[in-house]
């Protein structure tokens, strides 16, 4: 038979009628007890991110690296690819690695699943390069890359790419 108040000699020894415990709010496999008394065992599973994924500058997933790109005519994707584990809008980041030479331009754009998302961007500098993309849990986030360049076999390449959300992480 659950208890939720022990009284002894006219003084509370334990009260757990004013508790909150739930099994959403227990981690899953351990125990505890309800205000009524009654053993509660956890369900809750922790992903570690805030349950709304929004647009942030707080890195929570990095493809670290770099990857060049030969001179060609339309978007190829690069090895900066990350898979999203959660829904939500992110600002992703990385870095435009421009190698200069006469009349050349290097173009960057996000596809998700093997389609272009956002707005593609042009540089003849080094620059990080920033944009918001709404991203289903699944959904596989690579940089794209051109060249506007017929005289060079590089051009230029991408690295970092960064995934960001709008979170202090307890800080």
């Amino acid at each position: 038979m659950p208890v939720s108040k022990v009284v002894y000699d006219g003084s509370s020894l334990i009260d757990l009628t004013g508790d909150t415990v739930t099994a959403d709010k227990v981690l899953s496999g351990y125990t505890a007890h309800d205000k009524a008394g009654n053993a509660v065992t956890g369900t809750h599973v922790c992903s570690g991110l805030p349950s709304t994924i929004s647009v942030g500058d707080t890195p929570v997933a990095m493809c670290q690296g770099i990857s060049y790109a030969l001179n060609n005519d339309s978007m190829n994707p690069t090895e900066m690819t990350l898979t999203i584990k959660r829904a939500g809008s992110y600002r992703f980041k990385w870095l435009l690695i421009f190698i200069p030479a006469t009349s050349s331009l290097a173009t960057t754009q996000i596809y998700k699943n093997g389609s272009a998302a956002g707005v593609s961007h042009d540089s003849s500098d080094n620059e990080v390069v920033t944009q918001d993309v709404e991203c289903a849990a699944g959904d596989v986030v690579t940089i794209y890359m051109k060249g506007h360049n017929k005289q060079h076999g590089r051009y230029g390449g991408v690295a970092d790419l960064t995934a960001c959300i709008n979170w202090d992480n307890g800080m």
